[in-house]
């Protein structure tokens, strides 16, 4: 996921870390998903705090 932040394309970061394509996709996908997963929990309990 940082390598797709840094504004790399899957293209690109298949080639450097020799992988297929479909599996950076894959990966990126789910690395997103846990991302957005981990912020909606942060948000809940930072408002369960107050």
């Amino acid at each position: 996921m940082s390598l797709a932040a840094t504004g790399l394309s899957s293209l690109e970061i298949a080639a450097s870390l020799s992988l297929p394509r479909p599996t950076v996709a894959t990966r990126l996908r789910l690395a997103r998903r846990l991302f957005a997963r981990a912020l909606t929990r942060s948000r809940r309990w930072s408002r369960c705090a107050r």
